[in-house]
């Protein structure tokens, strides 16, 4: 997939410390999609990512023009990462429930 960057997006993510390849990797590298957010005509995505070094990115993109543009992305928040690590144990206890109830038929 294309990203769409111009000196707007990469300046605006630069102030919060991300690289270009970071919010790339972010959208592309099993990211967790937390909510679809309306804006005007188009629909942003809110991601959230763990790169490899231990950052926690937050990123909020959209697709125009068949090409992904990045709106912003910044290292997350403590509260979000609070939130998010709440998702994730409750979907992984989902996952175990169901695997529980499918073994036992």
């Amino acid at each position: 997939m294309e990203f769409d960057w111009d000196a707007d997006n990469l300046r605006h993510i630069a102030r919060h410390g991300i690289d270009p390849r970071e919010a790339e990797d972010a959208v592309l590298i099993e990211p967790l999609e937390a909510d679809l957010q309306p804006h005007g005509s188009e629909e942003r995505v809110l991601c959230f990512w763990a790169h490899q070094i231990g950052r926690l990115l937050t990123v909020l993109y959209t697709e125009r023009r068949g090409k992904i543009r990045v709106v912003t992305a910044y290292e997350m928040t403590k509260h979000s990462n609070r939130c998010t690590s709440k998702e994730n144990r409750h979907a992984q206890q989902a996952n175990r429930n169901s695997e529980v109830r499918h073994r036992s038929r």
